[in-house]
């Protein structure tokens, strides 16, 4: 990507008959050498080589290394952290909002050229973070790893996006900037959930709380209360993660309304309306679920983001489910069916595997529940295949609590046939996907504990 403005220095380099030769024992004396050895080393390039030789090769060491420290380094430091910033804006619906001569396709075009871009630069992008990391640029490395994450969470590939949140982090200590570290770390807590480490992400999500509420900023306290309701919700505290992402929204709308920040909102509130709907039906609270849901594709319809919104088409038709385990009406069914087929398309349009697996699992279960057992199946075979891929394809990219969720519906599904040992033997093998402190998990457990 970039060109290399020093490649007639490095071919000198290259060409110089000591190259070979000191790339071999610079390796060696990486390795620690006691003094003896690199003593030998020293007497065999004397040997090799006059004093005027060695001399002069070290000046050009040395002014190479200088034109490195001085010029190639902070170029390649200054494109990365330009590019990924303009490929970052290209993959926000944001952008598209406030530039509205981008036609449809042209926008199309742009995002499949963003993520071809992080896709083939991402170890060159990693690169310029280390070499910023070298030369203790701490902004430039928040920068550069803030314009990567939008990317990396689109793509799943949370490992990654674990990495370079600690590099961020560590860069906003070393820089003294407290509020950014805030936010950083908060977005490290949010992650720890999508690696299956929720208890460990409500730690980093009342330290981060805790900062916002010292630094009296009310947008970053907002966001912390909204994470600490999704890291909740992961582990089945319903009640807290309710409330957690009730006073979110408040906060978030008392932000709206104010206009004190040039900040919008609308996203995060509808994803803490999203994660609400997920919560309710756990208290029994199904209407106030559909309600919200409600009024959150309303908003993301507005913002015009579809993978958002595909979220959210997903969410309802769950409630929808929820609404036919209770009433019976085969009404709620059908159309739970045509909410998830819709938020499927979106799925396929963006490649989103993780999303299809989702997807498939909950139209698998739709035909559990009408009777369509072998239609059922099939779908949940194809869930399961969409999230095996999740881990296949690198980058950190993990869904085993999914596979869980889906071998738990296959275990179902054999219950309802009076295929009893495959039902206990398929619901095992639910428990060694699922993560542990679940509510699937225990409800599981349960299930083998009582069939025993």
């Amino acid at each position: 990507m970039i060109e290399n403005n020093e490649h007639d220095m490095r071919q000198d380099l290259q060409d110089s008959p000591l190259f070979g030769h000191l790339q071999k024992s610079s390796q060696r004396y990486s390795d620690v050498l006691t003094d003896e050895e690199k003593e030998l080393i020293d007497l065999e390039l004397e040997e090799m080589f006059t004093p005027e030789e060695l001399q002069k090769f070290k000046q050009k060491l040395e002014w190479l290394y200088k034109r490195y420290r001085e010029v190639t380094m902070p170029t390649y430091i200054g494109k990365y952290n330009e590019f990924t910033l303009e490929n970052n804006n290209y993959l926000d619906p944001k952008f598209y909002r406030k530039s509205p001569e981008f036609s449809p396709e042209d926008r199309k075009n742009l995002e499949n050229n963003a993520f071809d871009f992080f896709q083939t630069e991402l170890n060159n992008i990693k690169l310029a973070i280390s070499y910023a990391k070298e030369d203790g640029q701490w902004q430039r490395i928040v920068e550069i790893c803030q314009n990567l994450q939008r990317f990396l969470t689109i793509r799943t590939y949370w490992e990654d996006l674990e990495d370079i949140l600690k590099e961020a982090i560590y860069a906003a200590k070393n820089s003294g900037e407290r509020l950014t570290e805030a936010y950083l770390i908060n977005q490290f807590a949010e992650l720890q959930r999508l690696l299956g480490k929720a208890k460990e992400g409500l730690d980093e999500c009342e330290e981060s709380l805790h900062i916002f509420q010292e630094l009296k900023d009310e947008y970053g306290e907002a966001k912390a209360l909204y994470t600490l309701g999704f890291l909740n919700r992961s582990i089945g505290n319903w009640k807290e993660s309710a409330e957690a992402l009730e006073n979110s929204v408040k906060l978030f709308r008392k932000i709206q309304e104010s206009q004190n920040l040039d900040i919008n909102v609308e996203e995060y509130i509808a994803e803490a309306l999203d994660a609400l709907g997920l919560v309710y039906p756990n208290l029994g609270e199904l209407e106030s679920a559909k309600q919200v849901l409600q009024e959150s594709l309303e908003l993301k319809e507005k913002l015009n983001n579809r993978f958002a919104l595909s979220k959210t088409t997903n969410i309802l038709g769950k409630v929808y489910i929820e609404l036919y385990n209770s009433q019976k009406k085969i009404e709620f069914l059908q159309e739970a069916q045509k909410l998830i087929k819709s938020s499927l398309e979106i799925k396929e349009e963006l490649n989103d595997l993780q999303g299809q697996g989702t997807c498939f699992n909950e139209l698998g279960k739709i035909q559990r529940l009408m009777g369509n057992y072998e239609q059922a199946h099939d779908y949940y075979l194809k869930s399961l295949n969409f999230k095996k891929k999740v881990s296949s394809t690198g980058g950190g990219r993990s869904d085993r609590h999914g596979e869980g969720l889906t071998y738990m519906e296959i275990g179902f599904l054999y219950q309802e046939q009076g295929k009893k040992e495959e039902a206990q033997n398929t619901f095992r093998k639910a428990l060694d996907y699922l993560n542990v402190y679940s509510p699937q998990y225990e409800e599981v457990s349960k299930i083998l504990r009582d069939n025993h």
